[in-house]
């Protein structure tokens, strides 16, 4: 009798529980129809189509290719308008421009400045004109060649010994001229004498501002800047080319020192 009782306990307990499954399993289906019939209607995802393939006929003519869209008619003013080519007339730019011509005159041309005529230099004679050259602005020409022994010294105590206070004999810094300037006897080469050493400031045109006690007859002495260039001019035996201003004699020795 019991084991009966617990047999129909069993079978009731079975069936509830199939029951139990199948009404979830329906629950679940309803919610999962509704969903699908509630997107549709309200179109939250894309619909679905099976889109089948035109046969193919190996026999079929090709389709033709769509004929081209007409062109839009253009309006009654743009048809009407010329093109812009050599016989359309002037363009819009050349009409701004002769505007333009008409309204502001043209400027009137400035005179130029007359050109200032430099006055000529006469060569000395016996001096060829590509011998003329130009000292402190003004030409000057070669006048004659002298031997002269040439000795170097520079403007400290080992040169000058006490009287290397930077001032020449002429009174004037040993910075003139760029430290290139010759000391000489003045009774052969006065004072502001314009000469040129072969080797000495590249030959160029240097002044005479300077005198030495050693310096007698023709010898002339070349200033470096240090002790040391003028031991490696050593002595030497060269001509010496004077100048003399091209432009009058009267102002030469005034302006041969500055």
């Amino acid at each position: 009798m019991q084991e009966m009782n617990a047999d129909r306990l069993r079978r009731r307990a079975m069936i509830a529980r199939t029951a139990l499954e199948a009404g979830v399993f329906c629950a679940l289906a309803a919610v999962t129809v509704q969903s699908a019939v509630w997107m549709k209607e309200n179109g939250a995802g894309p619909s679905m189509s099976v889109v089948e393939p035109a046969p193919v006929f190996a026999d079929a003519p090709p389709a033709p290719a769509p004929a081209p869209a007409p062109a839009p008619a253009l309006a009654p003013s743009l048809a009407a308008a010329p093109k812009d080519d050599a016989t359309a007339g002037p363009t819009m730019a050349a009409r701004w421009d002769a505007l333009d011509a008409s309204i502001m005159p043209a400027p009137a041309a400035s005179p130029s400045p007359a050109r200032k005529e430099s006055p000529s230099v006469a060569a000395a004679p016996g001096a060829h004109a590509e011998n003329i050259r130009f000292y402190d602005g003004r030409p000057i020409r070669p006048v004659k060649t002298v031997w002269m022994t040439v000795t170097a010294y520079s403007p400290d105590w080992r040169s000058c010994g006490e009287s290397a206070d930077g001032i020449t004999a002429s009174t004037k810094s040993v910075w003139t001229n760029g430290m290139r300037m010759v000391a000489a006897d003045t009774r052969v080469l006065p004072m502001g004498s314009l000469i040129s050493v072969p080797g000495y400031a590249g030959a160029e045109v240097v002044p005479v501002l300077d005198r030495g006690g050693a310096i007698k007859g023709k010898r002339l002495d070349v200033l470096y800047p240090t002790h040391e260039q003028a031991r490696q001019w050593g002595v030497r035996r060269l001509p010496i080319v004077v100048w003399e201003y091209a432009d009058g004699p009267a102002e030469s020795k005034a302006k041969a020192g500055r």
